[in-house]
């Protein structure tokens, strides 16, 4: 039981990224190409599969209000849009470092 609720909650953010990309003129292919794929790695008849499952259905026969669901939802896109922070790389202003690398490239 507690498998298939990971999945199907893991299927129901999927289905969220894609509702939030999907337009009249925005094929599947195309949102599957650009936007899931890059994310989650799953091919597009697994997005097909996904989308035709009624996920909130299958979420409610395993005990789960529709509060329940959107809170785990909404925590997940919570966390997926914290900003990433990375150091600023500093590189010398003489560009010395592109002297060793010429000098270290194998021929």
């Amino acid at each position: 039981m507690h498998n298939s609720a990971n999945k199907l909650f893991r299927w129901k953010i999927i289905v969220t990224e894609f509702n939030s990309h999907k337009h009249r003129s925005l094929p599947t292919t195309v949102i599957h190409k650009r936007f899931i794929y890059p994310k989650f790695f799953i091919s597009i008849s697994t997005l097909n599969s996904i989308l035709a499952t009624p996920i909130d259905k299958e979420l409610k026969k395993l005990g789960y209000s529709q509060e329940q669901i959107d809170k785990h939802v909404e925590k997940h896109n919570n966390a997926m849009a914290a900003p990433v922070t990375s150091s600023p790389v500093f590189l010398p202003s003489d560009n010395s470092y592109m002297q060793s690398a010429k000098h270290n490239q194998i021929f």
